[in-house]
């Protein structure tokens, strides 16, 4: 009774979400409206879509007009009162403006339980959006010359005021351990944390759970002319001597065959168990055999991974020794390129000490 009524109400609230028009996959723009039909049984189109209201569907074809010669987006985004020019770019890239949607996930992973019962994947985004047509009942807001003109200027503009960034934080960047310094209490990578008071700037080594909703671990601002001193002390006394370095020398890889094997024997049964359902009453032949065609490329590769030589260990403690030798003479420039070619990982304490690194091999 209970799973009779859980199935009623998730088929409820699927109906009255299929007739909402949310798109939440590929959200509507201001100026972009869903319009639902009165429902019918088994009715597939239960709606529309309008550029309404009108009033922010001409303010959309004015901004890519004044894009298209050559305006600014912060003057656009001002003048036309969007709320930032990310806001206004974000605007101009969505394809609702051309008849368009993009359907950004896929189902990935459909198989056949043991029990017979089909699973039907995992939804997971996709690499490349797919564009599909949108049921619009009027013509494209914007033109598709002018739409793909626009962005033609969009990223060429976000490539320049990316070289432009990138060339500015290489001249006043002191941060020596930037791409490679993680938290010791969370293990999340720092970043560069310039702070401004009045006219002096204080540079500090952030934790990124601080940023982007995560929940903050505790590590506190750390000052960078400490970490980097820390950073600068491990690479010319510690990375030069013979005992330590004997100490990084990773051990060699180990292929787990009793897993391996484990896999191919239980493959190799749910592979007997779909050869004895063909030609059972209700089955999908054509998706068992696809079912089966998949299981055997997966036994294979095991088989494969099973029977390969482990790859030989290329680590070289004299090479690595003879590249920090003169670390502290180098420019900044010299020692950072050195550092990101050598670590791929380095933890450090809340005090700023090393506790870890990883090579990169």
């Amino acid at each position: 009774m209970q799973r009779r009524q859980i199935k009623e109400w998730t088929h409820r609230g699927k109906e009255i979400r299929r007739r909402q028009g949310n798109c939440k996959t590929d959200p509507l723009p201001a100026g972009v409206q869903f319009v639902p039909h009165s429902k019918e049984k088994d009715e597939l189109v239960t709606g529309h879509f309008e550029y309404k209201p009108v009033e922010a569907a001409e303010r959309m074809k004015d901004a890519f007009r004044r894009i298209l010669t050559g305006e600014s987006q912060a003057a656009v985004a001002r003048e036309l009162h969007f709320a930032s020019p990310t806001a206004l770019r974000k605007a101009l890239q969505s394809r609702w403006w051309i008849g368009e949607k993009e359907v950004k996930y896929l189902r990935v992973g459909r198989t056949m339980r043991d029990d017979g019962t089909i699973y039907d994947g995992l939804r997971v985004p996709r690499n490349n959006p797919t564009p599909v047509k949108a049921n619009f009942t009027e013509p494209p807001l914007i033109s598709r010359e002018d739409f793909f003109a626009v962005q033609d200027i969009l990223n060429q503009r976000q490539k320049t005021w990316i070289k432009t960034k990138a060339k500015a934080i290489q001249q006043v960047t002191p941060f020596l351990g930037h791409r490679v310094l993680y938290c010791g209490t969370c293990n999340m990578k720092l970043y560069p944390k310039p702070v401004r008071r009045k006219h002096l700037v204080r540079n500090y080594y952030l934790c990124s759970s601080n940023a982007n909703n995560h929940k903050p671990c505790g590590m506190p601002m750390l000052h960078q002319e400490v970490v980097d001193q820390e950073l600068l002390v491990f690479a010319t006394i510690r990375l030069t001597n013979p005992d330590y370095l004997r100490t990084l020398t990773p051990a060699p890889p180990v292929t787990n065959t009793a897993a391996i094997q484990k896999d191919i024997d239980r493959l190799n049964k749910k592979k007997a168990k779909q050869y004895a359902r063909i030609g059972e009453e209700g089955v999908d032949e054509e998706l068992l055999m696809k079912l089966i065609r998949e299981n055997e490329d997966e036994i294979k590769r095991l088989e494969k991974e099973l029977q390969a030589k482990p790859k030989p260990n290329n680590f070289r403690p004299t090479d690595l020794r003879k590249r920090f030798l003169n670390f502290g003479k180098l420019s900044l420039d010299e020692q950072k390129e050195r550092i990101t070619k050598t670590f791929k990982k380095v933890v450090v304490d809340d005090e700023g000490s090393v506790i870890s690194v990883e090579l990169r091999r």
